[in-house]
């Protein structure tokens, strides 16, 4: 048996921890009340000095930063299945979220985007070529499928191609000698063409 210094009572030994004159319990109560101590006077200091502390953790960030790079990359190829797994997982419960997120970051970031593809196909023309030459190769139906559906919409909402294919047909015009105002009357008189098919024969009963 031992004798608690802070409440006094006699208990087991197996209710203190080794070498402390506290009981467990006691002990357990004093940490508690020291912890909330702490976070009460680290949330003071961190007020008193948080201009200080950003800048502390924004260099720290920048000295760290090909650290942290290297890290992440092995870390990636350790558990890259498990990365892509998650990263799916969080897609298919936030689609919405992220689909918005991207479209944000891409008016954020056109010109970047746009240069960045743009070096990337002229580093990598012979590649790119291959991939698109295996791709077609090997999904013909579902291409052929796309362009059909495509062909349909651009049939059913009368879209520029569609228009400039109408106007270029036993004609010397070619797509690009077709000026706007012309696909705009073009479409109008296929709309009208439209209704007229449309409307019900008055002649019929």
């Amino acid at each position: 048996m031992k004798i608690c210094t802070k409440c006094k009572m006699e208990k087991p030994v197996t209710e203190f921890y080794k070498h402390r004159g506290t009981c467990k319990e006691c002990y357990r109560t004093q940490a508690n009340i020291n912890s909330k101590k702490n976070v009460e006077r680290r949330r003071q200091y961190y007020l008193s000095n948080k201009e200080k502390i950003l800048e502390k953790r924004k260099q720290y960030v920048m000295d760290s930063q090909e650290l942290r790079k290297e890290w992440y990359k092995k870390y990636s190829l350790i558990h890259k299945d498990e990365l892509i797994r998650k990263s799916r997982e969080y897609y298919h419960n936030h689609k919405d979220k992220c689909r918005e997120r991207a479209r944000q970051y891409r008016i954020r970031n056109g010109d970047k985007i746009n240069e960045i593809s743009r070096l990337y196909r002229s580093n990598h023309k012979n590649e790119i070529k291959k991939k698109n030459s295996l791709y077609r190769l090997t999904h013909q139906e579902q291409l052929q499928l796309l362009q059909q559906k495509l062909h349909k919409k651009y049939i059913r909402e009368l879209g520029d191609c569609y228009i400039k294919q109408i106007l270029t047909q036993k004609s010397i015009l070619s797509y690009a000698d077709i000026p706007k105002e012309l696909i705009e009357l073009k479409r109008l008189q296929i709309k009208i063409k439209r209704l007229l098919n449309e409307k019900p024969d008055k002649n019929t009963c």
